[in-house]
């Protein structure tokens, strides 16, 4: 349900950032996904990567997530586990959100993790890359990761 509330912003975020690999043929025709590199982008443009959150940790994420969905039987989930679809891109965020505000160093460290990922979304992620995706449009700053 939360997720549902901030689909409209994470959605153009994830399409912008799938399409940053113009690397080949094969990374162009994947627009609909977002491979580790173009994640990478994602994270280190919003400065999201730190001590908390490596660049190793969110290998081991994407990996993670992409590992889990191969094994779901839900057929929505892709079979591409250099590719992670939107509803990975999803989980891989609120995993970055996890690693970035541990339960030990929460408000409230009993707090259900929904309250946390709630403030982050809001107050963090999601304006940090509204003005991000204001300036791309404007032309400042890459579009792409060459």
């Amino acid at each position: 349900m939360l997720l549902r509330h901030y689909d409209a912003e994470l959605h153009r975020i994830f399409k912008l950032y799938a399409a940053a690999d113009q690397t080949g043929a094969e990374a162009q025709a994947t627009l609909d996904s977002m491979n580790l590199p173009e994640l990478l982008f994602l994270l280190r443009e919003g400065g999201l990567i730190d001590d908390k959150l490596t660049v190793s940790q969110v290998g081991l994420i994407f990996t993670q997530v992409n590992a889990a969905s191969e094994d779901a039987k839900d057929g929505d989930m892709d079979k591409d586990d250099a590719e992670c679809t939107y509803e990975e891109y999803l989980e891989v965020l609120c995993r970055c959100c996890d690693a970035r505000i541990p339960a030990s160093s929460r408000e409230e460290p009993d707090e259900e993790f929904a309250y946390t990922l709630q403030r982050w979304l809001h107050l963090i992620f999601i304006p940090t890359y509204t003005w991000l995706l204001k300036e791309k449009a404007r032309g400042k700053g890459s579009k792409t990761l060459t």
